[in-house]
């Protein structure tokens, strides 16, 4: 089972950026380094990972655990735990959402949804995916 996000991970792992004057690519490149995008950008591996991370919504794996206190300077002990929280988050900002073309396929897309949705909702879009999948 995965770990579960957490909240005071989320603040601590903010705090620490902030007093580093770190972005969330500066610290995806200290980790997991770059690649170049679609339109030939130099940019860093997993930045969504860790916004997730800031987002509260996602918690690193262990060994993502481990290069993120080597980047920041913590121990193992520093770090919050993974909790479960029976509130539900907001989610703001662009981040919600990202749609990209493939320029290789014009015909297809990527969709990224991290949105707090109506369960109706939420089933809806995985029979729309499921469906496109089938075609």
């Amino acid at each position: 089972m995965p770990p579960i996000p957490s909240l005071e991970f989320a603040n601590k792992l903010r705090n620490a950026m902030a007093e580093r004057k770190m972005s969330a690519s500066d610290l995806a490149r200290a980790i997991w380094g770059d690649t170049t995008d679609s339109r030939g950008y130099k940019v860093a591996k997993n930045r969504d990972r860790i916004g997730a991370y800031l987002a509260g919504t996602g918690y690193p794996s262990k060994e993502t655990l481990r290069k993120l206190c080597e980047v920041l300077g913590w121990s193992m002990a520093d770090v919050p735990p993974a909790t479960r929280s029976t509130a539900p988050r907001a989610l703001a900002g662009a981040s919600d959402f990202t749609f990209s073309m493939l320029a290789d396929q014009p015909k297809l897309c990527s969709l990224y949804i991290r949105k707090i949705l109506p369960t109706e909702v939420g089933l809806k879009i995985v029979h729309l995916v499921t469906e496109s999948e089938r075609v």
